[in-house]
C-alpha cells in the first residue's frame, strides 16, 4: 500500500559555505551533537531521503544564515526551487525588530516561493541556546 500523499511542512537544505554556525568549531547546541550534518545537504539528497514516503510537496524553513543575509538565503532557495521544482514554499527569516524589516519583507514577497517569515524568539538560561536577548516576563 502506497503511503498517503504528504507535504513536508518544515525541512532544510543547505550549502555548508553559507552557514557559519555549521562550518565553525563544534559548540554545544540545544539539539545536541551535529557533526554528521556539517556538510552540504542538497535538495536531491532530501528527495532521496524521503523516497518511498510519498512526499509530494515541501516547505523549506530558514536555517540561520548570518545576520543581514536573509534575502540571500531566500533568493538561493528560490533558485533551487526554480531549477528543481523543490521546495514548493519558503519560510524566510526576517528580524521583526529591525527598522528595515518592512523593506526586507517586501523584497521577500517578490520571490514566488516565499510564504511566510520565521524569527526564532525563544530564550534559554544557557546563552549558547538563546534566540532572544531577554526572557519573557
Amino acid at each position: 500500500m502506497k503511503p498517503i500523499p504528504t507535504i513536508d511542512g518544515h525541512h532544510h537544505i543547505w550549502r555548508l559555505k553559507d552557514l557559519a554556525w555549521l562550518s565553525g568549531p563544534q559548540v554545544p547546541r540545544i539539539f545536541g551533537p551535529y557533526e554528521s550534518i556539517c556538510r552540504d545537504y542538497p535538495v536531491d539528497e532530501f528527495r532521496a531521503d524521503t523516497d518511498g514516503c510519498n512526499v509530494v510537496k515541501s516547505v523549506y524553513v530558514q536555517t540561520n544564515w548570518p545576520a543581514g543575509q536573509s534575502y540571500d538565503e531566500a533568493k538561493w532557495v528560490q533558485s533551487v526551487s526554480d531549477a528543481t521544482g523543490w521546495p514548493h514554499a519558503n519560510v524566510a527569516h526576517a528580524d521583526l525588530a529591525d527598522p528595515d524589516c518592512g523593506a526586507l519583507i517586501k523584497r521577500l514577497a517578490q520571490l514566488p516561493a516565499t510564504r511566510g517569515i520565521r524569527q526564532q524568539l525563544h530564550w534559554h538560561q544557557n546563552a549558547q541556546y538563546r534566540f532572544a536577548p531577554i526572557p519573557k516576563s
